[in-house]
Order: C-alpha cells, then sequence, then structure tokens
C-alpha cells in the first residue's frame, strides 16, 4: 500500500481515488500504508489514529508475511535482513584490489562500464530473486501452517474493531509471484484461509492473484521483485478495485 518503487502519484490507491472523481463519484481516499508496517503495526495505527478520519470504508492490504506477529525483536530482524538485501555485496565481498583494477579497465573503456554496471544490476536482481524465493518458501512452510490460529485472532479483533467505528473492512490480498501458475505454481493457503475467514465474519476480500496471474506478470512487478508492483501493476490493482467496490455498491 505504501507504494515502494513508484512515486505518490501512481500508487494505487492515488490512482483509485483520480480515477473514481473523472467518473463523478467524488471521494476522499486516505492513504495511509507505511513502507515495512505489518498487520499488527497498521491495526495499531487505525486503532490509535486513524479512526479519528471517521472512514466509510476501511481497505486493509494484506502480504503473506502480515501473518508474523510483530515484535520488537523481529522488527530489528527485519530490518537487518532488508539492509543486507540492499547491499550488493550480501553474497560474497569483492576484494579492494579487484575492484580497483575493474575501475581501472572502465576508465578507459565506456563499453566495459556499462557491462559492468549491466552485470553488478543482474547480479542484485538475482539476489533478489533468490531471496524472496526462500523468503516465500519461508513464510508459508512455517508462518501460515503453524500460526494461523494466532493471526485469525488478531484478524477478528481488528474487524470488530473496525465495524465498532462504523466503518466496513475491506481485504485486499496481495499474492507473491512464487505462487503464479506462469512462475512456480506455489501453494494457495493464505489465499484460502483469508477468503473463508472474509466470508465467515461477512467481510468483502478481494483476491488479486487470479487478475495478476498472466502470461506477462513480470510487467505488474519491479524488476526482479515478488512482492512490490510496479507503475503498470498500481494500475492494474487500482481498476479491479474500482470494478470490485462498484460491482458490490461499496461506492455510489
Amino acid at each position: 500500500t505504501f507504494g515502494a518503487g513508484v512515486s505518490f502519484e501512481h500508487t494505487y490507491l492515488r490512482v483509485l481515488e483520480n480515477n473514481l472523481v473523472k467518473n463523478a463519484l467524488p471521494v476522499d481516499i486516505i492513504k495511509s500504508g507505511v513502507n515495512g508496517y505489518d498487520f499488527d503495526q497498521y491495526a495499531t495505527y487505525f486503532k490509535e489514529k486513524g479512526y479519528m478520519y471517521s472512514p466509510d470504508i476501511v481497505l486493509i492490504g494484506v502480504v503473506l508475511n502480515d501473518i508474523r506477529e510483530m515484535t520488537p525483536e523481529l522488527l530489528r530482524e527485519t530490518q537487518l535482513m532488508h539492509e543486507r538485501l540492499l547491499n550488493k555485496e550480501a553474497n560474497g565481498n569483492v576484494e579492494e584490489e579487484k575492484k580497483a583494477f575493474a575501475e581501472k579497465i572502465m576508465y578507459v573503456c565506456r563499453t566495459c562500464r556499462a557491462l559492468y554496471d549491466m552485470s553488478e544490476v543482474l547480479s542484485v536482481s538475482k539476489e533478489r530473486v533468490a531471496h524472496d524465493t526462500v523468503y516465500f518458501n519461508t513464510i508459508i512452510n512455517g508462518e501460515w501452517e503453524n500460526n494461523w490460529d494466532n493471526f485469525e485472532k488478531r484478524l477478528k479483533l481488528f474487524i470488530e474493531d473496525v465495524k465498532s467505528r462504523g466503518a466496513v473492512p475491506v481485504f485486499v490480498l496481495f499474492p507473491q509471484v512464487e505462487q503464479f501458475r506462469y512462475n512456480q505454481e506455489g501453494p494457495l493457503l493464505p489465499q484460502e484461509k483469508m477468503m473463508e475467514l472474509a466470508s465467515s465474519n461477512d467481510v468483502l476480500a478481494i483476491d488479486l492473484l487470479p487478475y495478476l496471474d498472466t502470461p506477462w506478470y513480470k510487467e505488474y512487478y519491479l524488476g526482479g521483485d515478488s512482492m512490490h508492483l510496479s507503475v503498470e501493476g498500481h494500475n492494474k490493482v487500482a481498476d479491479i478495485l474500482q470494478e470490485e467496490l462498484l460491482k458490490r455498491n461499496f461506492i455510489q
């Protein structure tokens, strides 16, 4: 929901708001997503501050790692993991003398510089793909198999809180590309559990997987990333939400 990797104007909530206004449906969407927040953090935000806006609808973007119960230790661990990932030398340091030698070559060869820069980008991209795959398998095999009961309780408390304040909760389920049949076709356990929870609690849940799982799914995500949407992806999600919300008369 924060929209890491794209500008504010290209985030799906901003695009959705603009599209609705253009269609004579005046709405005011308050974008409260924060980069790196998990479910516990934005549930706390709504309880302490979000409700003050008196929303009619509360859209909750759910990604697979939201099942984790956020603790200070886990928060620090997550921060360190992202720091390592963003470091181009995370999987093996390059000796200083090799760097110096490469710099000398590239000083006299612009083509070499371009090729070197490209190889660096590809290396980081491959590292991110490998990281995302391991991360996905860990979340699925560990968290969703073992910690669903705890997450379900926290979700129900959040639903009750939103409804008690006169708002309508809507879950938006974001997949990871590892689940796509055009990629690895990973398990759909998270979506199945979330849809069942939504149904039993009279809550709308919009599963984005069927919409994004196409032969050209890579266009919807940032390069080498299995979670964060590109500009095209944000536009696609905005169109999906508009269609679903209008179809159910959530917006009139």
